[in-house]
């Protein structure tokens, strides 16, 4: 049925993704990207508890940060804050970076963290 909306019924997308259960969301996610429909990937992969997708989904293809991080926030899991992280590594926002992984107790970026801090002359700031 969602194979069947996201080709032709594309306006009770949404409505289905929510009210069906017992569906392997990732595939179907996918398949939502191939085609443009984000918002219903971003709804597949978080009710399908996919949440460092679903955030990557809402970094990447809907380009909205603030929802992002108020989803990274709802969450609470050090995954998203991890890919949160990774995110803001890619775009060069070391305040960001450095806030997402602390909050992840991540600390496997910190040679990136460090490269990125001396490429912005930051290194001796005390970041």
């Amino acid at each position: 049925m969602i194979l069947d909306a996201m080709r032709h019924r594309r306006s009770i997308l949404l409505l289905l993704i929510d009210d069906l259960e017992y569906y392997d969301a990732s595939p179907l996610a996918r398949v939502a990207v191939d085609y443009g429909l984000y918002e219903a990937a971003f709804a597949l992969y978080s009710k399908g508890m996919m949440n460092a997708s679903a955030l990557d989904i809402l970094c990447t293809k809907i380009g909205n940060l603030d929802r992002a991080r108020r989803f990274a926030l709802t969450c609470k899991e050090p995954a998203v804050w991890s890919a949160f992280g990774r995110f803001y590594l890619k775009q060069r926002n070391l305040g960001g970076a450095i806030h997402a992984f602390r909050l992840a107790h991540d600390h496997r970026e910190y040679r990136e963290i460090i490269r990125l801090a001396r490429e912005q002359g930051m290194h001796t700031k005390g970041i």
